[in-house]
């Protein structure tokens, strides 16, 4: 056999990133030329119908092929109409161009011999399966009939002319090509998931365009120490039989960073490699040459692992009232100091951070609304790879207090118990606490939030005025201190003093006012609250008397008048009322007259007028 040199196999490298996507591998041409020679003439059983002359003639099929290191490849004729090696015919060399990329002429070889054996085309030997596939390529590029062209002579040609249909049926109406059936791809199954608490697993599918016997994990690179091939069950191993999956396992602490792992595969894959022999004369034919329907195949597949996949969701909630807090900022970072950055939480009180490597984190709060207490406390978390984690983070409430006295407006030192407040928010609409003075009038309000409040009085002593409600103002960590003064509520007794009837003594008649006339006023413990003296027009108005009932008595009158004994019983209700009390007083009866004395005349003699006088000098 002469040959210049055979090369090496081309590998054939797969990569697939992320989503493990394939590809074809390359064709192989493992040698550059090759000589073909004649091994033998075929019996003859089977002839064909020549078209020139309409005469059936015995076919002449040689069989001829080339040698590779002892081991005998069959060739076929491309060119029936050029001369080849056979026969008288010497053999001769052909270089090795390409492959084969007739479509339905490489079905045809690989439908026929010596891909399928004699007994599996049903022809009694090999030279016949030669006979039956060369006659079948020819029908498949000269478009022939095969039911018209050919007939058997005997028992054992008619078996040949079936082959020959069998073999054009399946390249006329197969689907594979050159190249499709040399696929060799690896696909991802599924996600990298949780295989134990030890280890994560990715599965994978090795998907073989044809027959493989089984493949090889030759190595394993750029995985995290103790990663290791195992099948389904999990049991440790390299070699597959081919249809079965593997799995790769990744000890879980240690995906830590983002890592490629490369794994190579090799496998003995039936390819069918059907090269194209060029003669270097152009009047000898060309050939089809048969290989080794197995070859070595190797790919590489790269696993692109993302170790920041774990999450972390920060729900900062009021301590109260396990509402959201907007706002909140918070740092993160991973034990060894590598800053994660700064998050604030949003309207709903979240903070989510993805992308995250397993691990610790410390979580430190920075800054928080001006109402609450920063919690200074650092927290540590553990993240586990794919994990996600939620953490709460309560904020107390900034609080202060509110001491309330409640005093009498003219006597401070006269505490008021009973009296009732809302402490409402700076709106007026919402009541936080209702409180009330106790008996010494004092109430207190503790832990409130602090900001802006108004502080109403809605109940005193019925003798008080409702105080004025208050803007007031809570600090964190302070006491507001209020001393609330009551007004008490005041009116006043307008006495107005008549004479009752006429007053025989002084002439005056009746509802004639009495000046002078004195009054004493008295609370409802008989406490003396004041004296009032009527004036000239018989009016005596008091001074500001508390609201209540009050007891008036007539301690003098005038000097022609009878006392009026009765207690006159009167109310305040209001502030400001003045209450008109009118008391008429009887007159005094004068005493009885004494009888007139008569008294004697007395005669006065008349009394002569005077002269009148002479003038004199003075």
């Amino acid at each position: 056999m002469k040959f210049k040199k055979i090369l090496n196999i081309i590998l054939v490298v797969f990569i697939f990133i992320n989503t493990f996507q394939s590809y074809a591998n390359a064709n192989i041409i493992p040698m550059e030329e090759v000589y073909i020679e004649d091994f033998g003439e075929c019996e003859r059983h089977i002839q064909y119908h020549r078209e020139s002359d309409g005469v059936w003639s015995y076919i002449i099929t040689n069989m001829v092929g080339y040698k590779i290191d002892g081991k005998l490849h069959y060739a076929y004729c491309m060119q029936r109409d050029r001369k080849g090696a056979g026969g008288e015919a010497d053999g001769y060399n052909v270089k090795i161009s390409d492959m084969l990329k007739n479509s339905e002429v490489w079905r045809a070889i690989i439908n026929g011999f010596p891909y399928k054996t004699a007994e599996e085309l049903d022809v009694k030997n090999d030279q016949d399966a030669f006979v039956a596939t060369k006659q079948a390529i020819y029908c498949v590029m000269y478009g022939w009939n095969v039911d018209l062209r050919y007939v058997g002579v005997d028992d054992e040609g008619w078996r040949i002319v079936d082959a020959i249909r069998r073999i054009v049926n399946s390249a006329r109406n197969g689907t594979d090509t050159p190249g499709k059936t040399n696929l060799f791809t690896i696909n991802k199954i599924g996600e990298l998931k949780k295989e134990s608490d030890q280890y994560y697993s990715q599965e994978f599918e090795v998907h073989n365009g044809a027959e493989m016997e089984s493949y090889e994990i030759t190595n394993i690179k750029n995985f995290p120490t103790g990663s290791f091939s195992v099948d389904m069950n999990n049991n440790k191993r390299t070699i597959f039989t081919s249809g079965k999956n593997f799995k790769i396992l990744i000890p879980t602490d240690k995906i830590i960073e983002n890592f490629d792992g490369i794994v190579t595969i090799s496998g003995k894959l039936k390819t069918y490699p059907i090269f194209y022999g060029e003669s270097y004369d152009k009047e000898r034919q060309d050939y089809a040459l048969t290989y080794d329907a197995f070859e070595n195949i190797s790919a590489e597949a790269i696993l692109k692992i993302n170790a920041y996949k774990s999450k972390l969701k920060i729900y900062k909630i009021d301590s109260e009232t396990n509402k959201p807090i907007e706002g909140v900022e918070f740092n993160f970072k991973y034990n060894n100091g590598k800053n994660i950055g700064n998050y604030k939480t949003d309207k709903n009180g979240i903070i989510e951070i993805n992308n995250l490597r397993q691990g610790k984190i410390v979580i430190t709060e920075i800054k928080t609304q001006n109402q609450y207490i920063l919690d200074e406390n650092k927290r540590e978390i553990i993240l586990e790879y794919e994990g996600e984690k939620e953490v709460k983070i309560e904020n107390s409430r900034k609080k202060g207090n509110i001491n309330i006295l409640k005093v009498d407006k003219d006597d401070n030192k006269a505490t008021i118990e009973g009296v009732e407040f809302d402490l409402l928010d700076s709106t007026g609409k919402n009541i936080i606490k209702h409180v009330k003075t106790d008996k010494n009038g004092k109430a207190e309000i503790k832990n409130l939030d602090i900001g802006k409040y108004i502080l109403r009085e809605t109940k005193t002593r019925k003798e008080y005025k409702i105080a004025l409600e208050q803007n007031i103002t809570i600090e964190w960590g302070k006491t507001l201190n209020l001393t609330i003064e009551n007004e008490k509520m005041k009116g006043k007794v307008k006495i107005t003093k008549i004479s009752e009837d006429d007053n025989l003594i002084t002439g005056e008649v009746a509802g004639t006012p009495i000046a002078n006339v004195k009054f004493e006023i008295y609370d409802d413990s008989e406490k003396l609250v004041d004296t009032l003296i009527t004036k000239a027009d018989g009016i005596a108005i008091s001074k500001d008397l508390v609201v209540g009932k009050y007891i008036v008595k007539e301690k003098e009158t005038g000097k022609y008048y009878e006392i009026n004994e009765k207690n006159f019983e009167i109310e305040i209700t209001k502030n400001g009322e003045v209450v008109d009390l009118t008391i008429s007083n009887k007159s005094k009866t004068p005493p009885p007259e004494k009888p007139k004395e008569e008294t004697p005349k007395i005669e006065v003699p008349p009394i002569e007028p005077i002269k009148k006088l002479p003038v004199t000098g003075y």
